[in-house]
């Protein structure tokens, strides 16, 4: 029977080469792990901010805050003194849903909320301006509250139901109506996308509360707050922006009231709290001075925080909006 003899030299070429395949299988499951992982966390980051949370639990109209609790109980007491009806449209395949409160007045007031939201947000600031005896429509934003839509836009996708809602207005109160759109936090720079993108010329006036410059600076701002390395806005920022694209037909960057308050021609009123550590202060400014309107204003509130200048400061803000209007002849 033959015997055959491996040299030692061979056997350690054999025992290399099966070593640097496993290292080069291990390398490979390593990337392809890495990616996956990297892919999947881009997409639970995407579906937690930017798709429809369904929830049983009742929305927090106030945050926890007793301030904006306080207001927000004056502003349901108002409610049921003044039920109004209920008005939806279609937007893109989209209904919304909002809440109509007429006085027949030629003056409506369209109040947006904020990211995460509803309606029932901006019952607060409801009575100033139904005592100056505007009409009010209260709206619930897609892929939020009553309204149908599955992704959040902000900003971006909600401009367009803005400018389908200011025609709903139109149609219900005559072509020579007067419109004053009034948003906070997302909601004002819903507002501002909107008064940049050729709205109809009964838009008369535009107030902005605690708006982001843009919302792809906005997220990188709020991952440097929560996270003390880069990685979140250097790596998983951009993926999460691709998603956005992709699944949602938008990016970040589009929705950018910066760029939009540098065509807007109406008279803007910005509102912001110096407190404010979710939308920081100096976007306020950025977006004042970008403003190319004709008649624009900045109150900054010493002390109030995120989408509390109003309620923190209630005499101050509705002193210096009721002489902003007036001086507009509203």
């Amino acid at each position: 029977m033959p015997v055959y003899h491996i040299s030692p030299q061979r056997h350690i070429c054999y025992n290399e080469k099966n070593t640097k395949r496993s290292w080069a299988t291990l390398w490979k499951f390593f990337y392809i792990f890495s990616a996956a992982l990297y892919l999947s966390a881009g997409y639970a980051v995407y579906r937690r901010l930017f798709i429809r949370r369904r929830s049983n639990k009742p929305y927090d109209c106030h945050g926890n805050d007793p301030v904006r609790a306080q207001a927000h109980e004056q502003g349901l007491l108002w409610l049921k003194a003044h039920p109004g009806e209920d008005v939806c449209l279609s937007c893109g395949g989209t209904t919304l849903r909002g809440h109509f409160f007429s006085q027949d007045s030629p003056t409506t007031v369209l109040l947006a909320h904020g990211y995460n939201s509803i309606w029932k947000s901006r019952l607060s600031d409801a009575p100033f301006y139904y005592a100056r005896g505007y009409n009010l429509l209260l709206i619930d934003q897609r892929a939020h509250g009553e309204s149908g839509g599955h992704r959040i836009g902000m900003g971006a996708l909600e401009k367009d139901d803005l400018l389908e809602w200011m025609r709903w207005i139109r149609e219900r109160s005559g072509k020579d109506c007067r419109i004053l759109l009034d948003g906070v936090s997302m909601g004002g720079a819903t507002v501002l996308l909107a008064a940049g993108a050729h709205p109809p010329e009964n838009l008369r006036a535009v107030v902005s509360d605690c708006a982001y410059t843009n919302a792809y600076a906005q997220c990188a701002y709020l991952a440097g707050q929560e996270y003390s390395h880069s990685w979140a806005k250097g790596l998983l920022l951009p993926l999460v922006n691709l998603y956005c694209r992709l699944l949602a037909g938008y990016s970040l960057t589009d929705a950018s009231p910066l760029d939009a308050v540098a065509r807007a021609e109406v008279p803007i009123f910005f509102l912001h709290g110096q407190e404010d550590h979710f939308v920081p202060t100096a976007m306020a400014e950025e977006l004042f001075h970008a403003c190319a309107s004709g008649k624009k204003e900045l109150l900054l509130v010493p002390g109030a925080r995120h989408a509390a200048a109003r309620s923190h400061a209630p005499a101050l803000c509705r002193d210096a909006l009721s002489r902003f209007l007036d001086s507009l002849g509203l």
